[in-house]
């Protein structure tokens, strides 16, 4: 299982677009639904003859010199990433036990967790692994939050490492 750069896809966009070129798939499946988000392309397929889908996943990397390019893997050989979007769940699938059923329960688990979880607000306290705790001062939006320290210091907080913090209970 490597990485295949293909010699057409200098950007990531390029190797979206040739990632869902309806003759990837050939004539007996049908592309159904894409998501592109970060390092992850997932893709939703539908076999022609049976009405069943499955899942893949593509996972994208840059290189320097080469490209963009891809390792392509299917909810039967164990992908590791849960961030599945849930509505490609819900087609009708044919396993219904085994590694693809077990991904998919740790992919509804994730989003259950996911949409759990309360919004980030100002004022929240957030407590880090090292249990080092940050008071969210003001959302700086896509690049994340404006926090104080326990001394006073502002500081900012990339969005991704104050959804992975732990919300300190309100006293």
């Amino acid at each position: 299982m490597g990485w295949t750069f293909p010699y057409t896809t200098p950007t990531r966009e390029s190797l979206v677009q040739h990632l869902r070129r309806p003759e990837r798939f050939g004539e007996k499946f049908e592309l159904v639904r894409t998501c592109a988000s970060g390092s992850h392309h997932w893709y939703l397929i539908r076999e022609r003859a049976t009405g069943l889908h499955w899942i893949g996943l593509d996972l994208l990397q840059g290189s320097r010199g080469a490209g963009w390019g891809y390792k392509d893997l299917d909810e039967t050989v164990g992908p590791c990433a849960v961030d599945c979007p849930l509505a490609y769940l819900d087609a009708p699938h044919a396993e219904r036990e085994g590694w693809a059923a077990q991904w998919r329960e740790r992919v509804r688990e994730y989003h259950a967790k996911k949409s759990a979880r309360p919004a980030l607000v100002p004022g929240a306290r957030l407590r880090m692994r090292d249990g080092r705790e940050y008071t969210l001062a003001e959302s700086l939006g896509r690049r994340g939050w404006r926090v104080l320290d326990g001394f006073g210091a502002t500081w900012r907080m990339p969005a991704r490492v104050a959804r992975s913090a732990e919300l300190v209970p309100a006293p």
